[in-house]
């Protein structure tokens, strides 16, 4: 057994998978891997080996486990990073921590979309902000010239988008999302006509989604009527519930095609401040957040109002992987997604639950495609897509990655088939499982499967005076040699096909059957030969013959023919009977004529090549 040397893969496929192996002492044998035990351990060698394509680990291992110098073999697990940004304040971004942030970052990071922050205005100039604001405006003085730098503004803009990796402050929700800062406010209040003007403005300008961390008991027609708007250009707008910890209806966020946003506690427990009642639909960490404030600087601050970017954040990073989505999709999938607080289901304190956004990315494993033995006959490979894996597609490659084939709208539990050339025997092919949302199993590796019997033998005459057939098969396959049912030989062919199977010399007339099978079982059509007579017959015994003899008898092997001749002349002929004896006629001889007795063996009733009618003679003794 031999195990070659792990090799490196290249980024954008999948990881090889591999194994650790702990040998005896220090001898490796036909192991073949990287050593990666410490030269101070001198008395036991470990090693990683890769595993072969087309082995599953499992079977990796149990083969491993079988070698006499091998004590222990586990699998060569894979492991991620625990990426943490540099921003100096991330570790005390605790809500990150609660909505599964860093893992929903391996999937989205809100490329590609603008969140419109309505508010007091922000610090356009802060270090974490400065290049991801896109239109601003003042709908108060209606001028892109006149924003203030908000406090609340700013804070609320930083926890939907502050940039990640420059090692300033903390990390937004969607760190690539660009921020839309729209200026509603007068110093702490706000027209409900200049929030209505901004929510136009937001849309007209591009925004994807609005946040409004604002908001008052009084209901409006005409606000409704610009979140219609919205809702109608697909435009999802997300507000915060309120910080009075009550009941009653708060808007913007009790009016219709408006994702309400309560609060809650690093530890998922509601905000003491927090709204409740039947009109949220979710919450999010709003309790001491930390981001970003005015004049480059940072500090915590608790509300609704905290929440609602948090949620307008993770609205941003669904819509960078799915931007067709539509708001009833995208609040569906908030909603759906949330970890469930409180009651089971919809409850009256934290609507759905807490938004998590790992989840309402869907990011999760998929379970590897089983697929059925696929052969060099066939040209269809087929399979069955894991129960759990849900909707999506599966790609087939060949063993340097190209893509062959895939077959798209698959279900779990579904089974696919994707045409494909043929394959020669032993080659490694793969398929991957992508679902809808990003996610994709581990590469199946599978072997193609010799089904295709190897070519008719040929085989060299055989003879009784030989013990052995010979001729050539394909290569790597083994040849044997039957008597009817009785096995009398079989021999593996060399490398040119060429064989030689020793079965002992057989009578003429033995009918031979020789096939040869591959290392799959394939088994050859059958060449049947039969053995030809190549041995002479013995000396024929001859009785007395006097010049009164008119008949020569003796005996001479069965079948055979007799001849008798005077010098060159022939005097007689005959056949030998089944029992051995012959009688030939003969004219009288006179006395001291020399007469030559040959017997000739005839053809072997059982086969009718011409080789085995040659005639093989033996002469008998001269005489007198």
């Amino acid at each position: 057994m031999s195990f070659g040397n792990p090799v490196s893969a290249n980024e954008s496929e999948p990881m090889p998978k591999r194994v650790i192996v702990k040998v005896k002492g220090t001898e490796t044998g036909d192991l073949d891997g990287e050593i990666i035990s410490s030269k101070q351990v001198k008395k036991q060698t470990t090693l990683t080996l890769e595993v072969p394509k087309g082995t599953s680990t499992a079977a990796f291992i149990k083969e491993l486990k079988q070698e006499d110098h091998v004590i222990h073999v586990e699998e060569d697990h894979l492991m991620t990073l625990t990426y943490t940004p540099s921003d100096i304040y991330f570790s005390s971004q605790t809500h990150h921590s609660n909505i599964q942030s860093e893992s929903a970052w391996e999937r989205s990071i809100g490329t590609n979309v603008t969140v419109a922050v309505l508010d007091n205005g922000i610090d356009m100039n802060h270090e974490d902000l400065k290049d991801k604001i896109v239109n601003p405006y003042d709908t108060v003085y209606d001028s892109a010239y006149t924003l203030t730098p908000g406090k609340h503004g700013t804070h609320v803009a930083g926890i939907v988008g502050s940039q990640m990796d420059n090692y300033y402050g903390g990390v937004g929700v969607a760190p690539d999302a660009a921020i839309m800062p729209i200026d509603v406010f007068i110093g702490e209040s706000a027209y409900t006509s200049d929030v209505i003007e901004g929510v136009y403005r937001a849309v007209d300008q591009g925004a994807d989604i609005i946040n409004m961390s604002l908001g008052s008991y009084n209901y409006n027609y005409s606000f409704q009527q610009a979140i219609n708007y919205a809702y109608a250009r697909g435009v999802a707008v997300i507000a915060a519930a309120g910080n009075d910890a009550t009941s009653e209806a708060h808007y913007p966020s009790s009016y219709n095609h408006v994702i309400s946003v309560g609060s809650t506690t690093s530890y998922d427990t509601l905000s003491s401040f927090s709204n409740y009642g039947w009109n949220i639909d979710v919450t999010a960490p709003g309790s001491q957040i930390v981001s970003t404030t005015p004049y480059n600087s940072y500090g915590s601050m608790s509300g609704t109002s905290m929440a609602s970017p948090v949620v307008a954040g993770v609205a941003a990073l669904i819509k960078a992987t799915e931007p067709g989505l539509s708001v009833d999709a995208l609040t569906e999938r908030l909603t759906s997604t949330a970890d469930d607080l409180g009651s089971p289901g919809r409850d009256y304190f934290y609507g759905y639950g807490r938004v998590n956004a790992k989840e309402a990315l869907h990011i999760r494993q998929l379970d590897p495609v089983r697929i059925d033995e696929f052969s060099d006959a066939a040209n269809v490979v087929t399979g069955t897509i894991p129960e759990q894996n849900g909707y999506g597609t599966v790609v087939l490659h060949d063993s340097l990655g190209t893509v062959i084939g895939s077959a798209d709208g698959l279900y779990g539990g579904d089974r696919f088939k994707i045409n494909t050339p043929r394959y020669k025997a032993g080659t490694t092919l793969s398929v991957i499982y992508y679902d809808s949302y990003g996610n994709h199993s581990e590469q199946t590796w599978f072997t193609v499967v010799d089904k295709t019997a190897p070519i008719k033998p040929s085989v060299n005459p055989v003879s009784d005076a030989v013990g052995t057939v010979s001729g050539k098969a394909e290569a790597a396959s083994t040849v044997t040699v039957k008597a009817g049912t009785t096995l009398l030989g079989q021999s593996a062919t060399n490398k040119d096909g060429t064989y030689t199977v020793t079965i002992g010399k057989r009578k003429a007339g033995t009918v031979l059957r020789v096939a040869s099978t591959d290392a799959a079982g394939n088994v050859s059509p059958i060449v049947e030969t039969t053995v030809i007579d190549k041995t002479a017959p013995s000396i024929p015994t001859v009785q007395e013959v006097s010049d009164q003899t008119v008949k020569v008898s003796g005996t001479a092997e069965a079948n055979a023919r007799i001849q008798i001749k005077q010098g060159a002349r022939e005097v007689g002929t005959g056949t030998v009977q089944a029992d051995g004896t012959f009688q030939i006629s003969i004219v009288k001889q006179a006395v001291g004529n020399v007469l030559t007795v040959t017997a000739v063996d005839g053809c072997v009733v059982q086969n009718r090549s011409a080789e085995v009618c040659n005639g093989n003679v033996h002469n008998s003794a001269l005489l007198f």
